[in-house]
């Protein structure tokens, strides 16, 4: 990611949400969406922007094998960022790659 976050994970009954704390201010562009990946017996969660014929990776973090499974049925993400005392929250769809 270009800028400094810190970051959390919940899963609950009433969904995925994914917390991001911004070190410095609020990027300018939303994650389109999410991707949980198994990558050789290694999960991750990848948030990406859409640019063009590709993506920019703005948001990458290895995920434990029990939340990966329990993913796999969730297709959508509550996202909130926070940056300088701003708060913004939006939903943003989770894809899923797996070996």
């Amino acid at each position: 990611m270009e800028r400094g976050y810190k970051h959390e994970l919940f899963l609950r009954e009433a969904g995925f949400f994914v917390t991001l704390k911004h070190a410095d201010s609020m990027p300018d562009t939303r994650i389109d969406a999410f991707l949980a990946v198994n990558d050789g017996g290694y999960p991750f969660l990848l948030g990406f922007v859409r640019e063009g014929l590709g993506i920019r990776l703005v948001f990458n973090c290895y995920i434990h094998a029990s939340l990966s499974r329990e993913l796999q049925g969730v297709r959508e993400v509550e996202v909130v960022e926070i940056a300088q005392g701003v708060e913004r929250k939006y939903r943003t769809e989770l894809l899923h790659s797996f070996d």
